[in-house]
């Protein structure tokens, strides 16, 4: 229930920011994106958000790609053009980060499957923003590709950091507590 619930509150946002993107817009996403949260973050759907510095390094590491991908020229931004990486992107990137401790929690440990669906879900993604008009891709393949790579290893990759800092919260909470009894 707690991953369905992930995603529809991912999709309703990543939905909402590029419909709102294609149209020169960026409060309608915000706003979503932070109902999204809220309701999540309620007792009881009580769904795993990660650590906001999780969400920080997501969103850096999009960025990044997204300017690699913008600078070789397999993506632009035509809504906001001239003005590098748009903020919407940013948000996109949060909120993608949502889904790792939770719907993409998997992913950490089923790599390959994991790579996978990123092949295929990220290029996906692309295509359909592409459609909607908020980026515009190069034409031809190249684009596609690349997109394909970076989602193979985006996916297993940002899941298995997720899970290690799991891993390494749950040791830190489980010595806390043992202090805690003597």
């Amino acid at each position: 229930m707690r991953s369905a619930l992930n995603l529809v509150c991912w999709q309703c946002t990543w939905l909402t920011v590029i419909h709102s993107a294609s149209n020169g817009l960026f409060w309608p996403g915000c706003l979503v994106f932070a109902a999204s949260i809220a309701i999540q973050s309620t007792r009881r759907f009580g769904v795993c958000l990660p650590p906001a510095g999780l969400v920080a390094g997501v969103v850096v590491a999009g960025l990044v790609v997204d300017s690699v991908l913008m600078s070789s020229g397999l993506i632009r931004f035509p809504v906001d053009e001239g003005a590098g990486w748009p903020a919407w992107m940013a948000l996109l990137w949060a909120n993608f980060a949502t889904t790792l401790d939770q719907a993409l929690r998997w992913a950490g440990r089923r790599r390959m499957v994991g790579a996978a669906g990123g092949a295929v879900a990220g290029t996906v993604a692309y295509q359909a923003a592409d459609s909607a008009g908020a980026i515009a891709l190069a034409p031809g393949y190249l684009a596609l590709l690349v997109i394909a790579c970076l989602w193979m290893v985006a996916i297993p990759t940002l899941a298995g950091i997720a899970r290690a800092l799991r891993s390494r919260r749950a040791a830190a909470n489980g010595a806390s507590e043992g202090r805690g009894t003597t």
